[in-house]
């Protein structure tokens, strides 16, 4: 039950933390740098969103605590990787 519920809270902590950070990065009003396409970010923001919603039913289907450690590492991965994926994707694209 306990490790259910510590599943619950950092999931829950990572959702909550990647849309602040990730809404600030978007409309911070004294950005000297090209503001990034919303349509883009808010995207894969959602994307990251569902990811953590698809990881936290697997983390309370199969209770494991080092798959609890392995999959909060990688959606911490995954969230730093939401600006490079943004810039590649409008400069791909040409945005």
């Amino acid at each position: 039950m306990a490790l259910r519920l510590t599943s619950i809270i950092l999931h829950g902590l990572l959702a909550v933390l990647a849309l602040v950070i990730g809404l600030t990065a978007l409309y911070y009003p004294s950005n000297i740098y090209v503001a990034p396409v919303p349509s883009v970010w808010i995207t894969l923001l959602v994307l990251y969103l569902m990811i953590i919603i698809a990881s936290t039913f697997m983390q309370l289907r199969r209770p494991s605590s080092g798959l609890l450690v392995l999959s909060v590492l990688i959606l911490t991965l995954g969230f730093f990787s939401i600006p490079v994926l943004a810039a590649f994707i409008e400069f791909t694209f040409h945005l």
